[in-house]
């Protein structure tokens, strides 16, 4: 299988992550904490982990990783899949029941949130999902996000079903409906994700700029629109490095 050059980016973005140490995934969240707009989160994938490892090695409830306002655990098998794709399948409820209460119980900040996502949708039905989602609700989770809702009518159902907070995933041109957030308020949605935008308009700079080199053979004159490379250098605390080098400058 070939990649394209936004498939192989990606492809080495994570696995950079993956194989970065857990001390240093811990930092990166004090990072990204620093430097983000909103509060975040990372994500515990289902699958072959054990509870314990959840409760003790993983689990930021219990390491208090800086910066992160939230875990989400969810109910999908490994390997994961975006949940804007088909084939997904789901362990079973009473699986993901047990992972919640483990960490409700380990939970050492009362303000550190838990989510509970299901991918129940796409492959068993609604009523399943709701039927998770309320399990998952009684087990403890603050926040619910049953993935990919596939019409407006179904968002409102399920804003219709729950008390607690609820989480939308909008992914432009997915299987969920992406409504404004007056729309999301009014049917009972407190958060609103939007993973791929950011990403999707990249890729689509990225396609432009290289047409644009194999016609005209060089980014002069081009008509894509780019980031200032001063601006970039400081973004990527470049001057800070130079900084650096001019204070400790090795002397032969």
């Amino acid at each position: 299988m070939r990649l394209c050059a936004a498939q192989k980016l990606m492809l080495a973005l994570a696995l950079t992550f993956c194989l970065l140490s857990r001390q240093s995934q811990k930092k990166k969240c004090a990072t990204l904490a620093n430097h983000s707009i909103c509060r975040f989160w990372p994500t515990w994938w289902s699958g072959a982990e054990r509870l314990f490892c959840l409760a003790q090695i993983w689990n930021p409830l219990a390491t208090n990783w800086p910066g992160a306002a939230a875990i989400q655990l969810e109910d999908q098998e490994f390997p994961k899949k975006c949940g804007h794709t088909p084939g997904r399948r789901v362990i079973p409820m009473e699986d993901m029941v047990r992972k919640i209460q483990v960490a409700v119980d380990s939970r050492t900040d009362p303000n550190f949130l838990i989510i509970a996502r299901t991918d129940a949708r796409t492959t068993l039905g609604l009523d399943e999902a709701l039927r998770r989602s309320e399990a998952y609700a009684r087990a403890g989770a603050d926040i619910l996000f049953v993935e990919s809702p596939e019409s407006e009518e179904e968002m409102r159902q399920i804003g219709k079903s729950f008390d607690v907070p609820l989480l939308a995933n909008m992914v432009e041109r997915g299987r969920t409906p992406v409504l404004s957030r007056a729309d999301l308020e009014s049917i009972g949605y407190k958060l609103a994700i939007f993973p791929v935008t950011a990403l999707l308009a990249s890729v689509h700079a990225m396609q432009s700029v290289y047409q644009e080199f194999q016609a005209q053979g060089s980014s002069n004159k081009g008509s894509t629109e780019l980031y200032d490379f001063a601006d970039l250098t400081k973004l990527m605390g470049f001057e800070a490095i130079w900084e650096f080098e001019k204070r400790y400058a090795e002397t032969k």
